[in-house]
C-alpha cells in the first residue's frame, strides 16, 4: 500500500511523519476549509446538479471533514483503502465526473499548501511537508480513480445487458410458440444478441416454434437476411 509513495521504507516513514505532524496545524481548520470549498463550488455546474439539497450537503461536509482527519492521521491500512474504494464507487454511482473530483482535490491541495507555508503555522520544512501530502493525495487519487473506472465499467455492462434484453424481447405467445418482434437496424453484434436471446428462451421453455416479426426492421439487405 505504501508503494504509492515511491520511496524507500525509511523515507516513506519520514514523509508519513510529516503528514501526521500537519494534523495539529490543519486539523482544527478543516471545517473552515470544507466551508470554503463549497463556497468555491457554487460557481461550478455540478453544484446545482449534485449539491442543491442543504441536508445532503451537511452530511457530505461532515464526511469530508472526517475524510481529511483520516488523511492526516496517515494510517495506511485496509480500512483506509476501503474508505477510498467506497468513495470511488459513490462517485461512479451518482455520476459525478472525475473532472469534478480532480478539481476538488486540487482545491484542497492548494488550500492546504497555503496554510502550511503561512509563517503563523510554524511548520518545519513546509515545502517537504507539502511534497509528502501531495504524494499521499496522489496515492489516494489512484485508488479512487481505479475503483471509479471499475464500477463505471460494471454500470455500463449492466446497462448494455438491459438494452440487449429490451432490444430482443422474446416472449411466450402460446404453448410451445415464442414471439420475437425486431425493430431497428440489425448488424452482426445485434444478430448475435438475438440468437443468444432466442436460444436461451428456447432452452428455458422447450418451445417448438419461433415467430420473428421483422416488419420493424428498417433495412433488410443480403447481410441482414443471412443473419436471419
Amino acid at each position: 500500500l505504501l508503494a504509492g509513495l515511491a520511496l524507500p521504507a525509511q523515507a516513506r516513514d519520514e514523509e508519513i511523519a510529516r503528514i501526521r505532524a500537519l494534523a495539529p496545524v490543519l486539523g482544527n481548520r478543516l471545517e473552515e476549509f470544507v466551508g470554503r470549498f463549497y463556497e468555491w463550488l457554487e460557481g461550478r455546474p455540478e453544484h446545482d446538479e449534485f449539491f442543491a439539497d442543504p441536508t445532503m450537503v451537511a452530511r457530505v461536509k461532515a464526511r469530508q471533514v472526517d475524510y481529511w482527519r483520516n488523511f492526516f492521521d496517515a494510517r495506511i491500512d485496509r480500512v483506509f483503502v476501503d474508505r477510498l474504494r467506497v468513495l470511488g464507487e459513490v462517485h461512479a454511482q451518482i455520476g459525478l465526473s472525475l473532472e469534478a473530483y480532480f478539481s476538488g482535490v486540487s482545491f484542497f491541495l492548494t488550500t492546504f499548501s497555503a496554510a502550511i507555508v503561512d509563517p503563523k503555522s510554524e511548520v518545519v520544512s513546509p515545502e517537504k511537508s507539502i511534497v509528502a501530502a501531495t504524494k499521499l493525495v496522489q496515492m489516494d487519487t489512484a485508488i479512487v480513480v481505479s475503483t471509479f473506472s471499475e464500477r463505471t465499467r460494471q454500470i455500463i455492462n449492466e446497462q448494455n445487458q438491459a438494452l440487449m434484453q429490451l432490444s430482443t424481447p422474446v416472449s411466450m405467445l402460446w404453448d410451445d410458440i415464442l414471439m420475437l418482434p425486431i425493430v431497428g437496424i440489425v448488424d452482426s453484434k445485434r444478430a448475435q444478441d438475438i440468437m443468444d436471446a432466442m436460444l436461451s428462451k428456447i432452452g428455458e421453455t422447450a418451445a417448438r416454434s419461433m415467430i420473428i416479426d421483422i416488419s420493424g426492421v428498417s433495412v433488410i439487405d443480403t447481410a441482414v437476411a443471412n443473419h436471419f
